[in-house]
């Protein structure tokens, strides 16, 4: 916990805020306790001053006045013991209990002086006074257990700690909620992090951020923008290699159908048929590539968005379609419905190229290919049915993945169509599903275009 901001901030802060709770009550403690003190001290000094208006002096002899009631009503009290005792000018006991304790040193003025003592092993308050008693001073001592004091004393503490933890609680809660406040705005800048998906480069907003994290966030910026900058440089050799492949494949295609058409021997024309079809698979790779390249998150930036009918889309296709179904005697077949969307255009060609050509290549001899569009539930969608020999469930998480094939697949195929069609449906917020052929066999792709108010 302490690794964190929270627990850091909570480590600065708890700490002194306990040691300033403690020195509080600490300081309200004995600011109360000293002006108690000092009430019971007055009511002793009090007493003293009482005590020391019956002495009487006759001569030369120090005469004690006080009567027994008076006694008892001064020795009266429910919570604690009072003793006196008055000492005349020698230190002698002239009235009062003997073995209280006197002070040390004899008082020579009227103030009186308190001192803690003991007196029948009990812990007494002393308040002694020095009093005129003829030509000599006398002195008067009356002393009282802390039974009282020590009450007020618990009584104090009591309400001067239960107080302070209550407001230490208190203020410590306020903390942990204040600070939890205050990261809230990096808890909601993880959330937006969190929450890009990997395709989403483009800079935060510094200004939407607190003060204290735009260094981190135009940090952020700087990385996002890196990257961009080197997916765009892989892109880019990607595409110019594509360019730079396809014209001498494209050379090498026509070469080698020139030498078929020409070659005598049926030896020579397998070797050419062998180079035939190689050239034609690295041309088709290559014409893949560049749809890859174009495919990827900010390639296609520049592509604008428009208002597309995936109808018009299809029907632009139709006649290559049908062309490369001729050869295996393939029913191609079309079920085309209005759908309007905005998308953008060169990119849901090279989706629809796609997923017909690998529906037409893995299509058996005489099989059976449609190719749907349409509204569904105000979503747009386009899908491919084919008759072929389907993909394994296990695979169809794998079949995204670049240049991945199912073992034991024929045909020219490069492992990309697929990967290509998904970076399309990702450009567009959309979804692709694989599933089985309604027929039983043959593999059904649907892609499925969100709404306008679903993707705003």
């Amino acid at each position: 916990m302490w690794r964190s901001l929270r627990g850091r901030l909570l480590l600065f802060l708890l700490p002194p805020l306990a040691l300033i709770m403690i020195a509080s009550t600490i300081a309200q403690y004995y600011l109360s306790v000293r002006p108690a003190d000092r009430v019971f001290d007055v009511s002793l000094s009090d007493s003293a001053f009482a005590i020391s208006k019956e002495l009487r002096v006759e001569g030369d002899r120090v005469r004690f006045a006080l009567s027994e009631d008076t006694a008892r009503l001064l020795r009266s009290d429910s919570s604690d013991e009072v003793y006196y005792a008055v000492r005349g000018p020698t230190g002698e006991l002239i009235a009062g209990d003997n073995g209280l304790a006197s002070s040390s040193a004899r008082l020579t003025t009227d103030q009186p002086r308190f001192y803690d003592g003991a007196f029948n092993q009990q812990k007494v308050r002393v308040a002694a006074i020095s009093t005129n008693c003829g030509g000599s001073r006398c002195q008067v001592e009356v002393a009282e257990t802390l039974n009282k004091r020590n009450a007020l004393i618990n009584d104090i503490l009591l309400g001067t700690l239960v107080p302070q933890l209550v407001l230490g609680g208190l203020a410590g809660a306020l903390i942990w909620f204040g600070i939890g406040r205050a990261l809230s705005p990096l808890d909601r800048l993880s959330r937006v992090i969190d929450q890009r998906s990997s395709r989403d480069l483009g800079p935060i907003e510094p200004s939407a951020t607190p003060e204290e994290t735009k260094s981190l966030v135009n940090a952020l910026n700087s990385l996002f923008e890196k990257l961009k900058e080197s997916g765009l440089a892989q892109q880019r050799f990607i595409a110019t290699a594509a360019h730079q492949l396809r014209t001498p494949l494209a050379a090498l295609k026509a070469e080698t159908e020139l030498a078929l058409f020409e070659a005598g021997s049926i030896d020579a024309r397998e070797k050419l048929e062998h180079i035939n079809q190689s050239a034609t698979r690295a041309s088709r790779l290559a014409t893949q590539l560049l749809a890859l390249a174009r495919a990827e998150p900010d390639a296609h930036r520049v592509d604008p968005i428009a208002t597309v009918d995936l109808t018009f889309l299809v029907e632009e296709h139709i006649d290559e379609w049908v062309r490369m179904a001729g050869p295996k005697n393939i029913d191609l077949g079309f079920e085309l419905h209005p759908a309007v969307m905005s998308g953008k255009a060169v990119l849901l060609r090279e989706l629809m190229r796609n997923l017909v050509h690998n529906a037409l290549e893995y299509s058996p001899e005489n099989g059976k290919v449609t190719v749907r569009c349409g509204i569904d539930t105000n979503d747009c969608f386009f899908e491919v049915e084919d008759n072929g020999v389907g993909i394994p469930r296990e695979y169809r998480k794998q079949i995204f993945d670049r240049f991945f094939r199912c073992p034991g697949t024929s045909g020219t195929g490069s492992g990309l169509g697929l990967a290509i069609a998904k970076e399309v449906t990702l450009a567009h917020d959309a979804r692709i599903t694989l599933n089985d052929a309604p027929g039983g066999t043959g593999t059904l792709v649907r892609v499925t275009f969100p709404s306008a108010e679903e993707r705003q």
